[in-house]
Protein backbone atom coordinates (compact mmCIF):
# COMPACT_ATOMS: atom_id res chain seq x y z
CA UNK A 1 0.00 0.00 0.00
CA UNK A 2 1.54 3.42 -0.94
CA UNK A 3 -0.61 5.72 1.32
CA UNK A 4 -2.99 5.40 3.61
CA UNK A 5 -5.79 8.09 4.58
CA UNK A 6 -7.51 8.47 8.70
CA UNK A 7 -10.33 10.56 8.41
CA UNK A 8 -12.26 11.15 11.64
CA UNK A 9 -15.84 12.88 10.39
CA UNK A 10 -17.06 11.63 7.63
CA UNK A 11 -19.04 15.17 6.79
CA UNK A 12 -16.50 17.40 7.14
CA UNK A 13 -13.56 14.99 5.46
CA UNK A 14 -14.64 12.16 3.17
CA UNK A 15 -15.10 14.00 0.15
CA UNK A 16 -11.89 15.94 0.05
CA UNK A 17 -10.16 13.03 0.82
CA UNK A 18 -11.78 11.10 -2.25
CA UNK A 19 -9.76 13.68 -3.97
CA UNK A 20 -6.53 12.98 -2.97
CA UNK A 21 -7.29 8.98 -3.51
CA UNK A 22 -8.87 9.74 -7.30
CA UNK A 23 -5.73 11.88 -7.73
CA UNK A 24 -2.98 9.65 -7.01
CA UNK A 25 -4.60 6.50 -8.05
CA UNK A 26 -4.55 8.06 -11.44
CA UNK A 27 -0.94 8.32 -11.55
CA UNK A 28 -0.88 4.59 -10.80
CA UNK A 29 -0.59 4.61 -6.37
CA UNK A 30 -2.48 2.24 -3.96
CA UNK A 31 -4.68 3.84 -1.81
CA UNK A 32 -7.04 3.26 1.19
CA UNK A 33 -9.09 5.35 3.12
CA UNK A 34 -9.72 4.36 7.05
CA UNK A 35 -12.35 5.93 9.34
CA UNK A 36 -10.25 6.19 12.89
CA UNK A 37 -13.33 6.55 15.13
CA UNK A 38 -15.97 4.11 14.14
CA UNK A 39 -15.27 1.53 11.24
CA UNK A 40 -12.30 -0.27 9.90
CA UNK A 41 -9.70 1.34 12.67
CA UNK A 42 -8.90 -2.35 13.45
CA UNK A 43 -8.25 -3.43 10.11
CA UNK A 44 -5.26 -0.76 10.79
CA UNK A 45 -3.27 -3.57 12.31
CA UNK A 46 -2.28 -5.39 8.78
CA UNK A 47 -1.70 -2.39 6.39
CA UNK A 48 2.06 -1.27 5.47
CA UNK A 49 1.45 1.42 4.14
CA UNK A 50 4.48 3.79 2.91
CA UNK A 51 3.15 6.83 3.77
CA UNK A 52 0.43 8.01 6.17
CA UNK A 53 -1.83 11.21 5.84
CA UNK A 54 -3.64 12.07 9.46
CA UNK A 55 -5.85 15.03 10.06
CA UNK A 56 -3.84 16.03 13.22
CA UNK A 57 -0.27 15.85 14.67
CA UNK A 58 0.33 17.76 17.11
CA UNK A 59 2.75 15.19 19.28
CA UNK A 60 4.27 11.53 19.97
CA UNK A 61 0.12 10.94 21.56
CA UNK A 62 -0.80 11.82 17.66
CA UNK A 63 1.47 10.10 15.84
CA UNK A 64 1.31 7.09 18.35
CA UNK A 65 -2.49 6.78 17.64
CA UNK A 66 -1.96 6.57 14.22
CA UNK A 67 0.50 3.79 14.73
CA UNK A 68 -1.28 0.43 15.04
CA UNK A 69 0.88 -1.66 12.38
CA UNK A 70 1.54 -4.96 13.56
CA UNK A 71 4.19 -5.37 10.52
CA UNK A 72 5.19 -1.48 9.89
CA UNK A 73 7.79 0.37 11.99
CA UNK A 74 8.95 3.61 10.44
CA UNK A 75 6.65 5.51 7.70
CA UNK A 76 6.48 8.88 7.02
CA UNK A 77 3.38 10.82 8.46
CA UNK A 78 2.15 14.17 6.69
CA UNK A 79 -0.37 16.22 8.24
CA UNK A 80 -3.20 17.35 6.81
CA UNK A 81 -3.90 20.17 9.61
CA UNK A 82 -7.81 20.20 9.04
CA UNK A 83 -8.10 22.90 11.90
CA UNK A 84 -5.91 26.03 11.52
CA UNK A 85 -7.37 28.58 13.15
CA UNK A 86 -7.06 29.40 17.10
CA UNK A 87 -9.55 31.79 18.95
CA UNK A 88 -8.37 35.59 18.67
CA UNK A 89 -6.99 35.59 22.51
CA UNK A 90 -4.70 32.67 21.29
CA UNK A 91 -5.89 30.78 24.78
CA UNK A 92 -5.66 27.45 22.80
CA UNK A 93 -2.86 28.18 20.38
CA UNK A 94 -0.72 25.75 22.01
CA UNK A 95 -3.02 23.02 21.02
CA UNK A 96 -1.57 23.73 17.73
CA UNK A 97 1.89 24.09 17.85
CA UNK A 98 3.56 20.52 16.91
CA UNK A 99 5.81 19.10 19.83
CA UNK A 100 8.21 15.97 19.97
CA UNK A 101 8.59 13.74 16.55
CA UNK A 102 5.78 15.76 15.72
CA UNK A 103 7.78 18.54 14.55
CA UNK A 104 9.90 16.00 12.00
CA UNK A 105 7.13 15.74 9.46
CA UNK A 106 5.45 17.51 6.72
CA UNK A 107 2.54 20.08 7.67
CA UNK A 108 0.18 21.21 4.84
CA UNK A 109 -0.47 25.07 5.57
CA UNK A 110 -2.38 27.55 4.35
CA UNK A 111 -1.46 31.08 5.63
CA UNK A 112 0.86 32.88 7.29
CA UNK A 113 -0.90 32.12 10.60
CA UNK A 114 -0.10 28.69 10.57
CA UNK A 115 3.40 29.15 9.08
CA UNK A 116 3.90 31.35 12.19
CA UNK A 117 3.55 28.97 14.74
CA UNK A 118 5.11 26.34 13.09
CA UNK A 119 8.16 28.35 12.64
CA UNK A 120 7.25 29.30 16.70
CA UNK A 121 7.54 25.21 17.16
CA UNK A 122 10.65 24.77 15.44
CA UNK A 123 9.67 23.04 12.37
CA UNK A 124 11.51 22.95 9.56
CA UNK A 125 11.31 24.81 6.67
CA UNK A 126 11.35 21.81 4.60
CA UNK A 127 8.40 20.76 6.07
CA UNK A 128 6.11 23.59 6.22
CA UNK A 129 4.23 22.87 2.37
CA UNK A 130 2.10 25.61 1.48
CA UNK A 131 -0.90 24.46 -0.03
CA UNK A 132 -4.85 25.89 -0.67
CA UNK A 133 -7.28 24.44 1.84
CA UNK A 134 -8.67 21.02 -0.16
CA UNK A 135 -11.68 21.99 1.77
CA UNK A 136 -12.69 25.13 -0.71
CA UNK A 137 -12.26 22.60 -4.00
CA UNK A 138 -15.78 21.60 -4.24
CA UNK A 139 -16.94 25.37 -4.67
CA UNK A 140 -15.52 25.52 -7.46
CA UNK A 141 -18.58 25.23 -9.72
CA UNK A 142 -16.62 22.86 -11.86
CA UNK A 143 -17.37 20.14 -9.05
CA UNK A 144 -21.02 21.18 -8.78
CA UNK A 145 -22.20 18.19 -11.04
CA UNK A 146 -20.85 16.26 -8.15
CA UNK A 147 -24.10 17.62 -5.38
CA UNK A 148 -27.16 16.33 -5.75
CA UNK A 149 -29.87 18.73 -6.60
CA UNK A 150 -32.21 20.69 -4.37
CA UNK A 151 -35.26 18.50 -5.86
CA UNK A 152 -33.15 15.45 -4.55
CA UNK A 153 -32.42 16.37 -0.97
CA UNK A 154 -35.78 18.12 -0.72
CA UNK A 155 -37.55 14.26 -1.38
CA UNK A 156 -35.16 12.93 0.62
CA UNK A 157 -35.81 14.74 3.80
CA UNK A 158 -39.26 16.42 3.40
CA UNK A 159 -38.73 19.87 2.50
CA UNK A 160 -40.64 21.79 0.74
CA UNK A 161 -38.53 23.11 -2.74
CA UNK A 162 -40.80 26.39 -2.65
CA UNK A 163 -40.29 27.71 0.34
CA UNK A 164 -36.36 29.47 1.23
CA UNK A 165 -34.46 27.50 2.74
CA UNK A 166 -31.85 28.96 5.84
CA UNK A 167 -29.05 26.83 7.36
CA UNK A 168 -27.87 27.28 10.59
CA UNK A 169 -24.62 25.98 11.04
CA UNK A 170 -23.70 25.08 14.80
CA UNK A 171 -20.35 24.93 16.56
CA UNK A 172 -21.90 24.07 20.00
CA UNK A 173 -19.74 21.57 20.73
CA UNK A 174 -18.60 22.26 24.48
CA UNK A 175 -22.03 22.03 25.71
CA UNK A 176 -22.31 19.04 23.64
CA UNK A 177 -19.40 17.65 25.59
CA UNK A 178 -21.05 18.79 29.17
CA UNK A 179 -24.17 19.26 29.96
CA UNK A 180 -23.71 21.11 32.91
CA UNK A 181 -21.29 23.09 34.92
CA UNK A 182 -20.41 20.04 36.83
CA UNK A 183 -19.34 18.67 33.83
CA UNK A 184 -17.91 21.93 32.53
CA UNK A 185 -15.43 21.77 35.62
CA UNK A 186 -14.21 17.99 34.79
CA UNK A 187 -13.91 18.95 30.59
CA UNK A 188 -11.57 22.11 31.86
CA UNK A 189 -9.16 20.15 34.20
CA UNK A 190 -9.04 17.85 31.32
CA UNK A 191 -8.33 20.67 27.90
CA UNK A 192 -8.29 24.24 28.49
CA UNK A 193 -9.74 26.57 31.32
CA UNK A 194 -10.78 29.14 28.27
CA UNK A 195 -13.84 26.34 27.57
CA UNK A 196 -15.68 27.68 30.67
CA UNK A 197 -16.08 31.05 28.71
CA UNK A 198 -17.27 29.36 25.71
CA UNK A 199 -19.72 26.98 27.18
CA UNK A 200 -21.35 30.04 28.62
CA UNK A 201 -21.19 32.13 25.39
CA UNK A 202 -23.09 28.98 23.58
CA UNK A 203 -25.66 28.73 26.50
CA UNK A 204 -26.18 32.16 25.79
CA UNK A 205 -26.75 32.23 22.30
CA UNK A 206 -28.75 29.14 22.33
CA UNK A 207 -31.49 30.82 24.16
CA UNK A 208 -31.31 33.78 21.84
CA UNK A 209 -31.42 31.63 18.95
CA UNK A 210 -34.86 29.37 20.42
CA UNK A 211 -36.38 32.78 20.87
CA UNK A 212 -35.14 34.38 17.33
CA UNK A 213 -36.12 30.87 15.24
CA UNK A 214 -39.37 30.32 17.05
CA UNK A 215 -41.04 33.43 16.26
CA UNK A 216 -39.59 33.33 12.39
CA UNK A 217 -40.35 30.25 11.90
CA UNK A 218 -44.39 30.95 13.11
CA UNK A 219 -43.94 34.28 11.86
CA UNK A 220 -42.90 32.89 8.24
CA UNK A 221 -44.43 29.88 6.97
CA UNK A 222 -42.99 29.99 3.95
CA UNK A 223 -39.16 29.58 5.09
CA UNK A 224 -37.32 26.44 6.63
CA UNK A 225 -34.57 26.54 9.05
CA UNK A 226 -32.16 23.29 8.81
CA UNK A 227 -30.17 23.07 11.71
CA UNK A 228 -26.95 21.20 11.15
CA UNK A 229 -25.02 20.23 14.15
CA UNK A 230 -21.31 19.98 14.14
CA UNK A 231 -19.87 16.75 13.43
CA UNK A 232 -18.57 16.52 16.92
CA UNK A 233 -21.84 17.70 18.95
CA UNK A 234 -22.59 14.46 20.50
CA UNK A 235 -25.46 15.20 22.22
CA UNK A 236 -29.21 16.43 20.91
CA UNK A 237 -29.44 19.57 22.18
CA UNK A 238 -32.78 20.61 24.24
CA UNK A 239 -33.57 24.26 22.42
CA UNK A 240 -33.04 22.23 19.49
CA UNK A 241 -35.47 19.29 20.43
CA UNK A 242 -37.85 21.53 21.19
CA UNK A 243 -38.05 23.25 18.20
CA UNK A 244 -38.20 20.50 16.50
CA UNK A 245 -41.14 19.75 18.79
CA UNK A 246 -42.80 22.40 18.13
CA UNK A 247 -42.41 23.71 14.11
CA UNK A 248 -43.01 21.73 11.95
CA UNK A 249 -40.68 23.89 9.20
CA UNK A 250 -37.51 23.49 11.28
CA UNK A 251 -35.45 20.76 10.46
CA UNK A 252 -32.52 19.05 12.19
CA UNK A 253 -30.06 17.29 9.70
CA UNK A 254 -26.49 15.93 10.23
CA UNK A 255 -26.34 13.82 6.96
CA UNK A 256 -23.90 15.27 4.14
CA UNK A 257 -21.36 17.98 3.91
CA UNK A 258 -21.80 21.78 4.42
CA UNK A 259 -20.46 21.78 0.69
CA UNK A 260 -23.71 19.91 -0.35
CA UNK A 261 -25.83 21.68 1.47
CA UNK A 262 -24.52 25.04 0.43
CA UNK A 263 -25.26 23.82 -3.43
CA UNK A 264 -28.97 24.16 -2.32
CA UNK A 265 -29.88 26.33 0.69
CA UNK A 266 -30.78 29.65 0.10
CA UNK A 267 -28.41 31.56 3.37
CA UNK A 268 -26.18 30.31 5.23
CA UNK A 269 -25.69 31.38 9.27
CA UNK A 270 -23.59 30.50 11.85
CA UNK A 271 -22.00 32.13 15.11
CA UNK A 272 -18.36 31.38 14.25
CA UNK A 273 -18.34 27.93 12.52
CA UNK A 274 -15.40 28.41 9.57
CA UNK A 275 -17.20 26.47 7.34
CA UNK A 276 -18.45 30.28 6.71
CA UNK A 277 -15.38 30.50 4.23
CA UNK A 278 -16.94 27.58 2.09
CA UNK A 279 -20.32 29.70 1.95
CA UNK A 280 -18.08 32.63 0.98
CA UNK A 281 -16.65 30.83 -1.67
CA UNK A 282 -19.40 29.24 -2.85
CA UNK A 283 -21.31 32.33 -3.28
CA UNK A 284 -23.85 32.05 -0.65
CA UNK A 285 -25.44 34.74 0.68
CA UNK A 286 -23.80 34.53 4.82
CA UNK A 287 -24.35 35.84 8.40
CA UNK A 288 -23.39 35.70 11.98
CA UNK A 289 -25.40 35.42 14.66
CA UNK A 290 -25.25 36.75 18.21
CA UNK A 291 -23.12 39.08 20.27
CA UNK A 292 -19.46 38.75 18.36
CA UNK A 293 -17.81 42.06 20.26
CA UNK A 294 -18.80 40.34 23.40
CA UNK A 295 -16.86 37.07 21.91
CA UNK A 296 -13.64 39.25 21.31
CA UNK A 297 -13.92 40.95 24.85
CA UNK A 298 -14.07 36.89 26.43
CA UNK A 299 -10.66 35.68 23.98
CA UNK A 300 -12.75 33.15 22.32
CA UNK A 301 -13.90 34.88 19.13
CA UNK A 302 -12.15 33.81 15.50
CA UNK A 303 -10.54 36.48 13.89
CA UNK A 304 -11.82 35.20 10.91
CA UNK A 305 -15.05 37.41 11.96
CA UNK A 306 -15.74 40.65 12.32
CA UNK A 307 -17.42 41.41 15.63
CA UNK A 308 -18.58 44.38 14.33
CA UNK A 309 -21.43 42.63 11.45
CA UNK A 310 -22.71 39.90 13.90
CA UNK A 311 -26.69 40.38 13.55
CA UNK A 312 -27.60 40.64 17.38
CA UNK A 313 -31.44 41.63 17.51
CA UNK A 314 -34.57 39.70 16.16
CA UNK A 315 -35.52 42.79 13.65
CA UNK A 316 -32.33 42.48 12.25
CA UNK A 317 -32.02 38.54 11.86
CA UNK A 318 -35.78 38.68 10.53
CA UNK A 319 -34.81 41.68 7.96
CA UNK A 320 -31.75 39.63 6.68
CA UNK A 321 -33.66 36.73 6.13
CA UNK A 322 -36.26 38.04 4.35
CA UNK A 323 -34.66 40.73 2.44
CA UNK A 324 -31.37 38.85 2.39
CA UNK A 325 -29.49 40.94 -1.02
CA UNK A 326 -30.51 44.21 0.24
CA UNK A 327 -28.73 43.20 3.71
CA UNK A 328 -26.11 40.76 2.50
CA UNK A 329 -23.32 43.55 1.91
CA UNK A 330 -23.89 45.37 5.34
CA UNK A 331 -23.90 42.71 7.31
CA UNK A 332 -20.65 41.10 5.54
CA UNK A 333 -19.45 38.96 8.64
CA UNK A 334 -15.55 37.97 7.13
CA UNK A 335 -12.12 40.26 8.15
CA UNK A 336 -10.81 40.08 4.89
CA UNK A 337 -7.76 40.81 5.51
CA UNK A 338 -8.00 37.98 8.45
CA UNK A 339 -9.37 35.99 5.66
CA UNK A 340 -5.98 35.72 3.78
CA UNK A 341 -3.88 35.72 6.81
CA UNK A 342 -5.39 32.29 7.52
CA UNK A 343 -6.09 31.00 4.06
CA UNK A 344 -4.06 32.55 1.52
CA UNK A 345 -5.08 34.14 -1.49
CA UNK A 346 -7.62 32.62 -3.38
CA UNK A 347 -7.61 31.01 -6.58
CA UNK A 348 -9.58 28.78 -8.46
CA UNK A 349 -6.79 26.27 -8.66
CA UNK A 350 -7.47 22.68 -7.07
CA UNK A 351 -5.52 22.24 -3.69
CA UNK A 352 -5.66 18.61 -4.03
CA UNK A 353 -3.16 18.39 -7.04
CA UNK A 354 -0.46 20.40 -5.06
CA UNK A 355 -1.51 17.56 -2.21
CA UNK A 356 -0.84 14.74 -5.02
CA UNK A 357 2.10 16.21 -6.46
CA UNK A 358 3.33 16.41 -2.87
CA UNK A 359 3.01 12.54 -2.36
CA UNK A 360 4.19 11.46 -5.77
CA UNK A 361 7.70 13.35 -5.08
CA UNK A 362 8.03 11.67 -1.61
CA UNK A 363 7.79 8.26 -2.83
CA UNK A 364 9.47 8.76 -6.35
CA UNK A 365 12.45 9.90 -3.78
CA UNK A 366 13.87 7.03 -2.19
CA UNK A 367 16.31 9.84 -0.54
CA UNK A 368 14.11 11.75 0.12
CA UNK A 369 11.47 9.20 1.51
CA UNK A 370 14.11 7.94 4.13
CA UNK A 371 14.89 11.08 5.49
CA UNK A 372 11.04 11.88 6.13
CA UNK A 373 10.41 8.23 7.97
CA UNK A 374 9.87 7.99 11.76
CA UNK A 375 10.50 5.76 13.76
CA UNK A 376 8.56 5.79 17.17
CA UNK A 377 10.08 4.11 20.25
CA UNK A 378 8.15 1.54 22.33
CA UNK A 379 7.51 3.80 24.68
CA UNK A 380 6.23 6.77 22.18
CA UNK A 381 4.35 3.98 20.66
CA UNK A 382 2.46 3.20 23.59
CA UNK A 383 2.05 6.65 24.99
CA UNK A 384 -1.23 6.72 23.11
CA UNK A 385 -1.92 2.85 23.31
CA UNK A 386 -5.14 3.28 25.62
CA UNK A 387 -7.06 5.18 23.23
CA UNK A 388 -5.31 3.64 20.32
CA UNK A 389 -6.45 0.26 21.12
CA UNK A 390 -10.23 1.36 22.46
CA UNK A 391 -10.53 2.13 18.84
CA UNK A 392 -9.53 -0.96 17.41
CA UNK A 393 -11.70 -2.57 19.82
CA UNK A 394 -14.79 -0.42 19.40
CA UNK A 395 -14.16 -0.23 15.44
CA UNK A 396 -13.88 -4.00 15.62
CA UNK A 397 -17.16 -4.58 17.37
CA UNK A 398 -18.70 -2.27 15.13
CA UNK A 399 -17.28 -3.81 11.95
CA UNK A 400 -19.21 -7.18 13.35
CA UNK A 401 -22.59 -5.61 14.16
CA UNK A 402 -22.50 -4.39 10.55
CA UNK A 403 -21.71 -7.98 9.10
CA UNK A 404 -24.45 -9.95 11.56
CA UNK A 405 -27.08 -7.37 11.76
CA UNK A 406 -29.61 -9.53 9.23
CA UNK A 407 -29.22 -12.67 11.59
CA UNK A 408 -29.33 -10.85 14.86
CA UNK A 409 -32.48 -9.20 13.97
CA UNK A 410 -34.14 -12.99 13.88
CA UNK A 411 -31.68 -14.17 16.59
CA UNK A 412 -32.35 -11.47 19.39
CA UNK A 413 -35.99 -9.93 18.48
CA UNK A 414 -36.19 -8.49 21.96
CA UNK A 415 -33.53 -6.33 21.13
CA UNK A 416 -34.82 -4.70 17.39
CA UNK A 417 -35.15 -1.73 19.24
CA UNK A 418 -31.37 -1.21 20.41
CA UNK A 419 -30.43 -2.88 16.47
CA UNK A 420 -32.33 -0.18 14.79
CA UNK A 421 -30.56 2.66 17.20
CA UNK A 422 -27.47 1.31 16.98
CA UNK A 423 -27.58 0.89 12.81
CA UNK A 424 -28.86 4.62 12.42
CA UNK A 425 -25.47 5.90 14.32
CA UNK A 426 -23.29 3.45 11.44
CA UNK A 427 -25.59 3.85 8.39
CA UNK A 428 -22.98 7.04 7.03
CA UNK A 429 -20.66 4.50 6.79
CA UNK A 430 -22.18 1.95 4.85
CA UNK A 431 -20.13 0.76 2.15
CA UNK A 432 -21.97 0.71 -0.52
CA UNK A 433 -23.34 4.12 -0.03
CA UNK A 434 -19.38 5.61 0.24
CA UNK A 435 -18.26 3.10 -2.87
CA UNK A 436 -21.57 5.31 -4.71
CA UNK A 437 -19.91 8.95 -3.51
CA UNK A 438 -16.70 7.86 -4.87
CA UNK A 439 -18.17 6.88 -8.05
CA UNK A 440 -20.35 10.10 -8.75
CA UNK A 441 -16.96 11.95 -7.74
CA UNK A 442 -14.51 9.71 -10.60
CA UNK A 443 -17.57 10.27 -12.98
CA UNK A 444 -17.63 14.27 -12.68
CA UNK A 445 -13.41 14.69 -12.67
CA UNK A 446 -13.24 12.28 -15.08
CA UNK A 447 -15.67 14.13 -17.71
CA UNK A 448 -13.84 17.58 -16.48
CA UNK A 449 -10.26 15.80 -17.60
CA UNK A 450 -12.23 14.49 -20.68
CA UNK A 451 -13.18 18.23 -21.86
CA UNK A 452 -9.58 19.55 -20.56
CA UNK A 453 -11.57 21.35 -17.61
CA UNK A 454 -8.81 20.31 -15.08
CA UNK A 455 -5.47 21.66 -15.49
CA UNK A 456 -2.33 20.52 -14.03
CA UNK A 457 -1.47 22.83 -11.08
CA UNK A 458 1.70 24.43 -10.16
CA UNK A 459 4.01 22.51 -7.54
CA UNK A 460 3.15 22.40 -3.57
CA UNK A 461 5.35 24.97 -2.53
CA UNK A 462 7.65 24.05 0.26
Amino acid sequence: MDCLIYYELLERSYDNILLIKYELEKRGYSVKLCNALSVEFWKSLFYRPKVVIIGAARSNKSLSLYHPFLFKESLVYLNMQEEQIAYSGEADLKLFIPVEKARDIPHFTWGSFAVDYLRRGNVSENNIVRVKPIQFDFCNKKLGAYFYSRKYMAKKYGLDINKKWIMFASDFVITSLAANEEELDILCMRTYSIYEKTWHAEKDLQDRLEKWFGRFLKEHRDYIIIYRPHPDERRYHDFVKRLNDKYDNFYYIGNYSIKQWLSVIDVFTTWFSTAIMEAYYAGVPSFALGDGKKLEEEGISISLFDGNKYIQDYDTFESCMVKTQENVEKYFPLNNKMVERYYGKYDYEFGYKKIADYVDDILKDRNRYNSLKVHLTRAEKASNSETRNRLIKSSLYNDIFRTLRPILWYLIPFKRKSIIKFSKELERYEKKELKKREKRLWKVLENLEDNGDIQNNKRAEV
